[in-house]
């Protein structure tokens, strides 16, 4: 098998699984059992019903849902341009807050969104349940127990205290809505106490009470080590619960729990209100000329005699209808004639007259004011005739008797003058007003007036006080009263230097650290002004080889001395004072201790997908094929080595990871083993998208690996001490070898490291 095809398989593994890995569960769901017609606005069933004949429909409102939102508040629902990435046909919420930092939520919903998971698209439309539990902070890798209305889940914390678990049904396989309801993890549907759910468009309580578990766990609660108050369990029954009753019976589809579906909730046609069947010979009457009619098996009205008497035949263009024989008969025609030359007039059968506009010619009886007379909108129209003089000092209209007519007006104006204000008609001509004032009170403009542009306010540089004691040497600068900032400082560290707009400068003593000029002193601090001296600088530097002592210009000084004295290492002997260091000889050989403590896998085919729990290791360079997926793969191990000390160095470190026996494992090539810089990733979240980068050059490369055969790649170069180090195994060949992780039983990676004596072979 290719590196290609073991790709396949492990993918198809993953989606047959689709359950976390830190997780197992006990589900209790009675599934749902069908769903309604498919909603010609946005592409969704209409309603979901579960197994008690409830239909939950989409909320798409904030009466329904007073969280949900459009991409525009401001507009109506509207598919596709304004419509949520997701919505609901039912939500229910639980959870505990507090003490701080602690929360725990517990999410069960039917949702409909997009396969895409981003963007509205059609033909992108899906439906899937989701069950989701997050809870922080917890005892890292404890293990807790979550009941809840749809089953129980047992989950581990992850190394940083943390739960988060989702699973989702049915949200990758565009329009398939059956799978919601034959695989999903939530149904029936949840409903308050005592009440049921209130019909559209009713809103609910924002927490309550619920029912409708099928295993009767109407509640959230949380089992295990470290919760808050130290108690074993945290229990809620209080639900904030998203949903809207679907109205089924009487919208012409027949959905289960129901006999019969004629399109409304009427009595007395064979189907009841509550759209079950009514019993053979039940009377009925759905023909207004037959008397006697009786329900039959199938729920057909049938049978009855004929009456006489009016009726109606259902034909808006028939009048005074009556029984013949049984049957409604249509009388006389109806006269549609409104007398408007501008309306065609019909009659419909459905609607009654139509008296639709026509675009004949037409005369309003107007010969003067109007001409060229013709219907538009269902009336009779003709073009005005045009009176305008262009002067805005006359008002211009037209008299059927002698045309047009311009009377003057006083209304305002404009002269071509922009240095008046206030023009007025008068006469019929426009008369100029007062003049336009121009001053802007401003010392710095020199003001004017120009009849083409108005008022002109021109820059000027003349002297000028701008008001601001913080200022010297004011003039004016294009058209303001700008002055140079006046200097405050005072040379003096203890004091703060500062302007006031009308005093000036202003000097005020502060308490901040400074220097007196003694070394021999230290946290000198300002007070009243000036810097006075702290406590006495203290020179013991804790090293017995020196004798210290401090000068006020220098500071501390340090004298060598020969005394004896101890390094502090068991491993030397005869320590000595020399040249101000304590100085001894004497080391041992021997391994330091070394494990593995953290591995995991990133392929380029799942990028976002966590191998940290998986109990193998791969690297591969990728497909062979031009234009296959994925296949990318890489493993990162963090190691920690300790027991090299300070007097030996690390001879040899080799770390050593045992082929896997499953089919393929094998490889031409064992891989190329890199140093990384980065050491702060996890091994339980990392992924291919956020691996750190592959900074190191190669430090070796192992050649062809068996089955089951250990590979030995040597670090030395790497490991130079006590610590933590990480590395990336790489692969240049696209017949990936798979090895043995450390959550393997058996097998698990190796790292050895052997110390020597740092001070030579003689030690």
């Amino acid at each position: 098998m290719t590196a290609i095809v073991k790709r396949l398989v492990l993918i198809s593994t993953a989606v047959l699984i689709g359950v976390a890995a830190n997780g197992h569960a006990q589900p209790c769901i009675t599934h749902l059992v069908s769903h309604g017609p498919i909603d010609p606005e946005n592409g969704f069933p209409q309603y979901y019903i579960d197994a008690n004949d409830l239909a939950a429909g989409q909320c798409l409102d904030v009466a329904c849902n007073p969280g949900f939102v459009t991409p525009d508040p401001t507009r109506p629902v509207s598919f596709p341009d304004n419509f949520p990435v997701e919505f609901f046909y039912m939500r229910v919420v639980s959870r505990f807050d507090g003490p701080p930092p602690f929360s725990a939520r517990y999410t069960a919903a039917l949702e409909g969104s997009f396969a895409n998971g981003l963007v509205v698209l059609p033909g992108d439309q899906v439906v899937f349940t989701r069950i989701r539990i997050r809870i922080a902070p917890l005892i890292p890798f404890a293990e807790y127990t979550i009941t809840h209305p749809y089953g129980v889940n047992v989950l581990a914390a992850d190394e940083l205290g943390a739960i988060d678990f989702t699973e989702n049904v049915g949200n990758n396989v565009p329009l398939d809505f059956e799978i919601s309801m034959t695989a999903g993890n939530v149904g029936p549907f949840l409903t308050p106490l005592p009440d049921a759910i209130p019909p559209a468009p009713g809103v609910l309580d924002p927490t309550q009470s619920l029912t409708g578990s099928p295993c009767d766990t109407n509640f959230f609660m949380i089992e295990g080590p470290g919760l808050p108050g130290d108690v074993p369990a945290l229990f809620t029954d209080q639900f904030v619960l998203i949903t809207r009753k679907a109205r089924t019976c009487g919208n012409g589809v027949p959905d289960p729990f129901e006999q019969c579906d004629d399109g409304n909730t009427q009595a007395g046609d064979c189907c009841s209100p509550t759209c079950q069947l009514d019993t053979v010979d039940t009377p009925c009457a759905t023909n207004e000329c037959l008397d006697g009619m009786t329900c039959d098996a199938a729920g057909k009205c049938g049978g009855g005699v004929p009456k006489p008497g009016p009726c109606d035949d259902h034909n808006a263009c028939t009048a005074d209808d009556a029984c013949s024989e049984g049957v409604c008969v249509g009388g006389p025609q109806v006269h549609c004639d409104d007398g408007n030359p501008c309306t065609t007039d019909s009659c419909d059968p459905a609607r009654g007259c139509v008296f639709t506009p026509n675009t004949l010619s037409c005369d309003d009886g107007d010969d003067v004011c109007t001409s060229g007379d013709t219907c538009t909108g269902g009336v009779c129209v003709g073009t005005p005739l045009n009176c305008d003089d262009g002067n805005p000092c006359t008002t211009d209209s037209c008299d059927r008797a002698q045309g047009c007519v311009h009377t003057p007006n006083n209304a305002r104006c404009e002269d071509g003058d922009a240095c008046t204000i206030a023009d007025t008609c008068a006469g019929g001509s426009c008369v100029g007003g007062p003049p336009r004032p121009c001053d802007d009170g401003n010392v710095c403009t020199t003001d004017s007036c120009d009849p083409s542009h108005g008022c002109v306010y021109t820059p000027n540089s003349l002297p000028c006080d701008d008001g601001n004691a913080c200022t010297v040497g004011d003039g004016c600068a294009g058209g303001a009263c700008v002055g140079a900032p006046l200097d405050c400082d005072d040379g003096n560290p203890c004091t703060t230097d500062s302007c006031d707009p009308a005093a000036g400068c202003v000097h005020t003593p502060n308490t901040a650290p400074c220097d007196d000029g003694n070394a021999c002193t230290i946290a000198d601090t300002c007070a009243g002004g000036i810097c006075v001296g702290g406590g006495a600088l203290s020179c013991d530097d804790g090293n017995v080889c020196t004798t210290d002592s401090c000068d006020p210009l220098q500071g501390c000084v340090y004298g060598f001395n020969k005394l004896p004295c101890d390094d502090g290492n068991a491993c030397t002997l005869g320590d000595t004072c020399r040249n101000g260091a304590c100085v001894g000889v004497r080391c041992t050989a021997g391994n330091a201790t070394a494990k593995v403590l953290a591995d995991t896998t990133v392929d380029a085919s799942a990028p976002t997908k966590n191998f940290g729990s998986a109990t193998q290791l791969h690297v591969d360079a990728g497909p062979s094929v031009p234009g296959a997926r994925g296949g990318l793969r890489r493993a990162f191990l963090r190691v920690q080595v300790s027991g090299v000390g300070s007097n030996r160095r690390v001879g040899a470190a080799h770390l050593r990871l045992k082929a896997a026996t499953t089919t393929n494992a094998n490889s031409v090539t064992g891989g190329r083993i890199h140093q990384i810089s980065s050491c702060g990733w996890n091994e339980r979240i990392m992924t291919f998208g956020t691996q750190p980068p592959i900074d190191g050059p190669v430090l070796s490369e192992v050649g062809g690996v068996g089955l089951g055969q250990v590979a030995d790649f040597d670090v030395t170069s790497a490991i130079t001490g006590d610590g933590t180090y990480c590395f990336a195994i790489e692969s240049p060949s696209t017949d990936g070898v798979d090895y043995v992780s450390r959550e393997a039983k058996s097998g698990r990676p190796v790292l050895t490291v052997s110390a020597v004596c740092a001070c030579g072979a003689g030690f």
